[in-house]
């Protein structure tokens, strides 16, 4: 029965009433009629609800793997367009001859962008009433913009010209003859580079290179959110776990396949000489992938739209059946103030700001080794200078430790693969907090011992073991975020209590304010990485750095609240 049957339907029943309290013969009768008018209404009320359990009967039913898989794809998608950025864009633009301290202020704007915008946007997709569901209007506006920002990138040389650039592209067939067959033109490049001027020959092209990294880094860090947010709406909560580690692996295999894609050397096949740059290869390659990885996702179930949402919890609460979506995360009460839904982020509780510390300083530790990695590889493992003359044996072997660097970052994806599989029982083995702590601790041995000891074979074992945290700091937060939730708790008493809480954030507010910690971490690391690496070196800065917030987040980590987990 539809909701303007069920009105009528009550008028009839009301008018019933009205009509035999008029009547003094039936004031029994009349005694009687309010509880049956009640029994009526849930009946009814009762039948909607069944009714659209059975059109979204997929909702509430455990998922298969593959179907988890599809619903993961998302995931797939946002780590292959990570990983060429990071392994490619800051080196680029120092090929392109913008100053270091400049080139990593490029990381400042994406952060930025997501510390504003992504509660907005989990808080718009907590109370979106779209007929499509509340997460996937989302996941198709970022992955739209994420588009966007890739094209931009693969075309801002041709861009760059049409405003004027003088000089080719520096990754073009030609410019590579050009350079090393002539020796004068070699001399002036060699000149520009020492005094510092060869990027306005570029200038264009550095700016849309610049736009279009900033798009994509800002649409791929807020993706992330309405993607998990998905997966965990249109999965029963016994699904949850399986769920967000889904997420992991296909992430790890997302990381794989983008740094498989820049390892390869795109110049010496058949498709450079068609395209045009080996840059243009790997990212039109990179967006065809991530669209194909998008559609796998939205289009794997329908989302139960809000509005039928809440008149089954409605439903649930005024029947007091909590058998019905008894463990399901609680709706938003879409009635409240902007003004107290503001305060409830602002003045979170306990629980919540020491997971969004320890998470802060993971994303500090690991943005640190992502961001400049190569960069790390290509100048203290290979001794390579990224400012060189092109035909120079520097800037060839700064080249060949970026290509390196994303081989060595290929087995930290397969590393990250591996222990999302067995991670969950790990947890069931050890405890979460033994697993959480552990892995922070073991990556930041791994960090230090990579400063110590710059060798290839070292990088490799390393590099890959530091998978390992990644997959902890994208699967475990938002676990706990999730149990929160279920569980309505989001305090504990001295004695260990679980203390039931009232609260305005919706789900998709709280990974958002969990996923803002990599916005925050990314934007801090930008703005002081560049001065450090001027004065401490590459190796201390990035390295040491990084193993400095891996310690700082194992401290905190030890007073996470970890419920029952």
């Amino acid at each position: 029965m539809s909701f303007k049957n069920l009105n009528k339907f009550l008028k009839s029943k009301l008018l019933c009433g009205f009509h035999n309290t008029t009547s003094k013969t039936n004031e029994t009768n009349n005694n009687n009629t309010m509880p049956a008018i009640i029994s009526d209404i849930l009946n009814v009320k009762n039948q909607d609800v069944n009714s659209i359990k059975q059109s979204y009967n997929h909702i509430y039913r455990r998922k298969t793997k593959w179907e988890l898989s599809r619903l993961s794809f998302a995931m797939m998608g946002i780590e292959i367009v990570y990983a060429i950025l990071t392994a490619f864009v800051s080196p680029v633009l120092l090929m392109y001859g913008v100053k270091r301290e400049h080139a990593t202020l490029v990381w400042v704007i994406g952060p930025l962008m997501g510390l504003i915008f992504s509660p907005i946007l989990g808080s718009l997709s907590d109370r979106c009433r779209f007929s499509i569901g509340r997460r996937r209007p989302f996941i198709i506006f970022l992955a739209t913009l994420n588009l966007t920002g890739l094209l931009l990138i693969a075309n801002s040389n041709y861009i760059g010209k049409l405003f004027g650039d003088r000089e080719a592209d520096i990754f073009s067939p030609t410019k590579s003859s050009s350079s090393s067959s002539s020796s004068s033109s070699s001399a002036d490049v060699t000149q520009q580079d020492a005094s510092g001027t060869k990027i306005s020959h570029y200038i264009w092209t550095v700016i849309f290179l610049i736009i279009g990294a900033v798009t994509v880094d800002f649409s791929s860090d807020t993706l992330q959110n309405p993607s998990r947010a998905y997966v965990l709406d249109v999965c029963v909560v016994e699904d949850h776990d399986k769920g967000l580690n889904s997420c992991t692996i296909l992430a790890g295999c997302g990381g794989f396949i983008g740094y498989i894609i820049g390892a390869v050397e795109w110049h010496n096949t058949f498709l450079n000489e068609i395209i045009g740059s080996y840059m243009q290869v790997m990212f039109y390659l990179v967006a065809v992938l991530f669209v194909i990885c998008i559609l796998a996702t939205i289009t794997t179930f329908r989302e139960l739209p809000l509005k039928k949402s809440q008149s089954i919890e409605s439903s649930t609460t005024v029947a007091s059946t909590d058998k019905v979506d008894s463990n399901a995360p609680a709706e938003p009460a879409t009635n409240t103030k902007l003004q107290d839904y503001l305060k409830s982020i602002i003045s979170m509780p306990y629980s919540l700001r020491i997971l969004c510390m320890t998470n802060l300083f993971c994303w500090m530790s690991h943005v640190t080794f992502c961001l400049y990695f190569t960069d790390f590889v290509g100048q203290a493992v290979f001794a390579g200078n990224p400012s060189a003359p092109p035909d120079s044996v520097e800037y060839k072997s700064y080249e060949e430790g970026i290509r390196f660097g994303c081989s060595a970052l290929c087995g930290y994806s397969i590393a990250c693969i591996a222990y999302s599989l067995v991670s969950e029982k790990l947890i069931k083995c050890l405890g979460l907090k033994s697993v959480y702590i552990g892995t922070i601790c073991l990556n930041s041995l791994c960090l230090i011992l990579m400063a110590a000891v710059k060798s290839k074979l070292v990088v490799i074992i390393l590099s890959a073991i530091s998978g390992i945290i990644y997959c902890t700091i994208v699967t475990i937060p938002y676990m706990l975020i999730a149990h929160y939730h279920v569980k309505k708790t989001f305090h504990v008493d001295k004695n260990g209590k679980q203390l039931s809480t009232t609260q305005v954030r919706g789900l998709g507010t709280d990974l958002a304010i969990v996923g803002a910690c990599l916005c925050v971490a990314q934007l801090i690391i930008s703005f002081s990485m560049g001065k450090m690496m001027s004065l401490f070196g590459v190796t201390f800065a990035v390295i040491g750095t990084s193993a400095f917030f891996a310690c700082l987040a194992a401290m905190t980590a030890f007073h996470v609240v970890y419920l029952d987990l």
